[in-house]
């Protein structure tokens, strides 16, 4: 057993094979991180001082840690969580998918940690009810941010489902410049997608939603062709998740644009820092970050760009 400090004064037992994300080197110490790219870069990105989501990381689904973590949700107000896997088996980043299950639908999951796979658990995000979705990849001259609307998953584009809604190419600034204000002259270039090409992916985001629930939480589906009554299916189960794919896209917007590059240039003008105190380089990397309806923006990961499908 562990112990925890959460939300108060009050120190808590943690169940064993439960870790809290900031206890960096107690999650050291039980698990060769090195071996789990996911969990490296959670971790660098929570000690960098981005910003993520609260959470733990799960080794083993018992009941006790099903109990503890039923009551840390309750505690946050919360309906669901937000569950990613980790595995050093490539074959496991393919077939298993994040979700945001509810602690019933999370207890259905137990085969799925199996080792080496791992769980990271969050505080809730439905990942069919976010904001903007962004991707961005540190070139030799620019950042090259893309971007899926509200009601997509920046999976869609790490995974090829999708084309990107909206890209931004920002040119990138000296490291000893002091000037970290986002310029309309820095702005390279700055594409739109038309509305024929969005309503394709809004077409295919609802078959791979349709998957899911087919298939069920967890799991790697793939896009299929929907029947009416399908497509219909998919806009009630929406409708109970308190949300829509719109018809039409809507650009990100320079208030999230500047609120995103405020981390975006700190990491490009102080590489060599972020590189030297938290092993977290962002040369040739891509960042991936969506902007919650609850939190606001928080960041998922950073990963080589090998993983990126670049069309």
């Amino acid at each position: 057993m562990t112990e925890y400090q959460p939300l108060s004064e009050k120190t808590e037992i943690l169940p064993d094979f439960l870790t809290p994300l900031d206890s960096i080197l107690r999650i050291k110490s039980q698990i060769n991180t090195s071996r789990y790219s996911k969990l490296t870069s959670i971790i660098r990105l929570r000690s960098a001082g981005l910003p993520t989501l609260p959470g733990f990381v799960v080794e083993n689904l018992t009941d006790e840690v099903l109990a503890y973590l039923g009551k840390w949700n309750e505690s946050l107000g919360a309906k669901r969580l937000s569950l990613r896997f980790d595995s050093p088996n490539p074959e496991d980043h393919k077939r298993l998918l994040g979700s945001n299950p509810t602690l019933k639908e999370l207890s259905q999951m137990k085969s799925f940690f199996e080792p080496p796979v791992i769980g990271i658990i969050f505080t809730e995000n439905d990942r069919f009810n976010q904001n903007h979705s962004v991707l961005t990849y540190f070139l030799d001259e620019c950042i090259l941010c893309e971007i899926v609307g509200p009601g997509f998953d920046a999976a869609d584009l790490t995974r090829g489902n999708t084309l990107p809604h909206e890209s931004l190419e920002i040119l990138r600034k000296d490291n000893k410049t002091s000037d970290v204000d986002l310029h309309p002259s820095d702005i390279k270039n700055h594409t739109i997608v038309d509305s024929e090409t969005y309503l394709l992916s809004r077409q295919i985001r609802y078959g791979i939603i349709h998957s899911i629930l087919e298939k069920g939480l967890g799991k790697a589906v793939e896009s299929i062709e929907l029947t009416i009554p399908e497509k219909s299916s998919v806009e009630k189960f929406l409708q109970r998740r308190g949300t829509e794919i719109p018809t039409t896209y809507q650009p990100l917007g320079p208030e999230r644009l500047c609120k995103l590059y405020k981390y975006l240039v700190n990491l490009d003008i102080f590489r060599a820092y972020y590189k030297d105190q938290f092993q977290l380089d962002v040369e040739k990397k891509v960042l991936s970050a969506s902007f919650l309806k609850k939190y606001g923006l928080v960041f998922w990961d950073l990963y080589g760009a090998d993983k990126y499908t670049k069309r």
